[in-house]
């Protein structure tokens, strides 16, 4: 295996270099756990204990939360005006040092969106193989549901008919 470039050895710029760069990255996040030594125990083993206590805490964390549509869709919205906020952040980096002609700001602006995507192909991964979307689609269609039973008994009238 061929050791990792190291950042100032790669080209970074749009193109097939981003991708490749991209590639390189998602090997290292993959396979890196075969270059863990004994000395990384010290920060590997508060991390792993940290992990796994969330890992069981979650369901019962999530059971307690609210699961009204309202909510969800806030938590949807903030979510998404912060991946927003990251992708205008990063674009608007790479554009202003075009118009400016500054290698840095470019630089950092395809630094930003390679960091973007290297952190969500493992994420959006992990929630398929845990079938976390599947979860909360779930848990969505109970609301519906309970929320069309309340609607329909709430429209009964007592006496059988309906209004005309």
């Amino acid at each position: 295996m061929e050791p990792i470039k190291q950042p100032e050895d790669r080209e970074n710029s749009v193109g097939l270099h981003l991708l490749k760069n991209i590639a390189e990255d998602q090997k290292a996040v993959w396979i890196g756990a075969k270059n863990v030594r004994w000395v990384d125990a010290d920060w590997l083993v508060p991390l792993g204990g940290a992990a796994a206590a969330m890992f069981v805490t979650d369901s019962s964390y999530s059971r307690h939360l609210s699961n009204s549509p309202n909510r969800i869709k806030y938590s949807k919205d903030i979510s998404n005006y912060g991946f927003a906020s990251m992708v205008g952040i990063g674009g608007g980096l790479y554009l202003w040092g075009h118009l400016t002609h500054d290698d840095h700001k470019i630089e950092t602006g395809i630094l930003a969106g390679e960091a973007a995507i290297d952190s969500l192909v493992p994420v959006y991964a992990m929630k398929y193989a845990f079938g976390v979307n599947d979860r909360f689609k779930i848990i969505i269609e109970d609301d519906l549901a309970r929320a069309a039973s309340r609607s329909r008994r709430s429209t009964r009238r007592p006496c059988g008919r309906s209004p005309a």
